[in-house]
């Protein structure tokens, strides 16, 4: 697990460039901006780290614990775990 610090941040994807957003509670890639509903904020979390939403004050989560679930958000956070992946051809850090 990657050690990132307690801070805001912006996830984009890397293959359509779009920003994660909340439109009511759903998650879905829009183009970025400076919209809070693109920022989210990393707290540390035992092993994890817990995801909020800076515009809804929500945690990112799951709509189920099937596989294929949506991702949605929720008042009751949910712990991630975050990984540093290096792409060494592109001298380029990402997380995932």
């Amino acid at each position: 697990m990657s050690q990132l610090s307690h801070g805001i941040y912006k996830f984009v994807n890397r293959q359509s460039g779009t920003a994660m957003d909340v439109v009511r509670n759903s998650v879905v890639g829009t183009p970025p901006s400076y919209f809070k509903t693109q920022q989210w904020e990393i707290i540390p979390s035992g092993d994890g780290y817990m995801i909020r939403n800076v515009e809804t004050q929500k945690y990112l989560s799951f709509q189920t614990l099937f596989p294929a679930s949506s991702v949605v958000t929720t008042s009751y956070p949910t712990t991630w775990d975050i990984n540093r992946v290096y792409i060494p051809y592109e001298s380029a850090v990402f997380y995932e």
